[in-house]
């Protein structure tokens, strides 16, 4: 896909470079760890995989990196993304990614006895479903608005007060409207009612 260097709203590569370059440490041991939550029920890659696919589409161009936002909440999109294509396709393909069959033998004859299945993940189905589920509709209420994300992301590193506010980039001031704002939206019965 080519890079429409003209889109104002869009960074281009080497800004997405600069972008990326400036985050910390802290920055990226939440991106891991959302890469590691986003990651659940996909078997064919690893965390780190799903974070590296991210990173190398939006400095590739591939993905579109909007100026006026926090890499953060970029990079969890765009591997929000990367892994709801990769669930879609899994559910869709025609192996399933569940169970590994391999081929025994026994020692004494050196003959196979056929194949064997074994279960990859001990989680049961209905488990799997509910997690993606919860994960994803928590991620949808959020969606348009960077400040509950950051927030959200500094409450799941266990931060709270000025460390939260710290962390998320935020004033005092800033940081209470917002958790007020995230309180009440996890707190919502609203929140309990799916819409199919």
């Amino acid at each position: 896909m080519a890079v429409d260097e003209e889109d104002p709203d869009r960074l281009a590569p080497h800004e997405v470079e600069t972008a990326l370059s400036q985050m910390d440490g802290a920055d990226w041991a939440r991106a891991e760890r959302m890469a590691r939550a986003l990651v659940c029920g996909v078997h064919e890659i690893t965390s780190e995989d799903l974070l590296q696919e991210a990173l190398t589409k939006l400095l590739s161009g591939e993905r579109r990196f909007p100026r006026s936002s926090h890499p953060l909440v970029v990079l969890k999109t765009a591997m929000h993304s990367e892994a709801s294509n990769l669930r879609r396709r899994a559910i869709k393909g025609p192996i399933d990614g569940h169970v590994t069959v391999t081929a025994d033998y026994d020692d004494e004859l050196d003959e196979p006895f056929g194949p064997q299945v074994e279960a990859v993940d001990s989680r049961t189905p209905e488990d799997a479903v509910v997690a993606k589920d919860q994960l994803e509709y928590i991620y949808k209420c959020l969606e348009g608005d960077e400040e509950l994300e950051l927030v959200a992301m500094a409450w799941a590193d266990g931060l709270r007060g000025q460390d939260a506010a710290d962390a998320a980039g935020l004033d005092m001031k800033a940081y209470d409207a917002a958790r007020k704002r995230l309180d009440r939206k996890l707190s919502s019965p609203a929140l309990g009612r799916r819409e199919a």
